[in-house]
């Protein structure tokens, strides 16, 4: 799916950044950490923001050619996802920091937090059948990026200056 593209894409340029912050952490240079981040989060989001509005106005015409006119209900799933492609930059970011930071229970806290959204949103939406699953994973990895990415969207968080 175009949400795991976009997750691939971002996530590989994000830990290309994890040499370059330890080097600046080192060298207690946390407002050229801050540049790179800013960099980071803004050409993140706007490569997310184009995969997300390319999954949502392309997910009906796909699906019909990747499997057929019996399938266009799939189409449902895919925009359900395709917001969370927005979370992506955050998310990564803060995986990011959190790496440079030695910081491995943040990690945890937000994949904990994440999965907790998940169960509880995939049993409220279990009804919706697949569309409502995928909304489930979507409000997950929300959960995931909200928790591990505030102290990115923090700029001031890294205190190394």
């Amino acid at each position: 799916s175009g949400l795991l593209v976009a997750h691939t894409f971002v996530g590989q340029v994000a830990y290309a950044l994890v040499p370059i912050l330890t080097r600046l952490r080192l060298a207690g240079q946390g407002a050229e950490a801050k540049t790179w981040l800013r960099r980071f989060l803004g050409w993140g989001t706007l490569v997310c923001a184009l995969a997300a509005g390319g999954m949502w106005f392309l997910a009906s015409p796909i699906t019909r050619l990747l499997f057929g006119p019996g399938f266009e209900e799939a189409a449902f799933s895919v925009r359900a996802v395709a917001p969370a492609a927005l979370l992506l930059p955050l998310l990564h970011a803060g995986v990011v920091l959190a790496t440079v930071e030695k910081q491995p229970g943040r990690k945890v806290r937000a994949a904990l937090a994440g999965l907790a959204v998940f169960l509880v949103a995939a049993v409220v939406l279990r009804g919706r059948e697949a569309a409502g699953i995928s909304a489930a994973f979507s409000l997950g990895l929300a959960a995931v990026a909200l928790v591990i990415g505030a102290r990115a969207v923090k700029l001031k968080g890294i205190g190394w200056e």
